[in-house]
């Protein structure tokens, strides 16, 4: 990552190239070549750009996190190429709990996460998911624990 000071600002850029070791062909997946920029305003404000090079659009994210010690953050995203908005909203709790909701209006995706870290038993998260597109379907349910040992 290089990063310059503009108008007083952090702004910060990236650039990612990446490839599969893939026998050549038409199975082979394809190369991926990515640059992200990010300019922080202040600690609480945050513009970032995502572009994905030969995808025809971008994605511009705004992050603000709220109060005195930042517990929660709020994260609209649009996607130019889907020309569809994503929001996110994440509250911070003592303890390493975590609440996390999102919703991605292209796909009308409405999620919702719960996770904890913990240094004594691991960590786990708990994670629902809604098709709002269709109401036939049953929610979906994720849950994933990690352990932590030291040897």
């Amino acid at each position: 990552m290089n990063s310059a000071l503009l108008l007083d600002r952090r702004l910060s850029l990236t650039y990612t190239h990446s490839t599969t070791l893939s026998p050549v062909g038409p199975a082979a997946p394809p190369s991926r070549t990515a640059v992200d920029c990010s300019l922080a305003f202040d600690p609480a404000n945050k513009l970032s750009l995502s572009h994905s090079l030969g995808s025809g659009g971008c994605r511009v994210k705004y992050s603000y996190a709220h109060g005195e010690q930042r517990l929660t953050t709020i994260e609209p995203c649009f996607d130019t190429a889907k020309n569809a908005w994503d929001f996110a909203v994440t509250r911070k709790f003592t303890g390493g709990d975590a609440v996390k909701g999102t919703y991605h209006a292209s796909t009308k995706l409405l999620a919702l996460e719960w996770t904890r870290d913990s240094k004594i038993g691991g960590s786990f998260k708990v994670a629902t998911s809604f098709d709002l597109s269709d109401q036939s379907k049953a929610p979906k349910l994720i849950a994933e624990s990690t352990w932590n040992y030291e040897i």
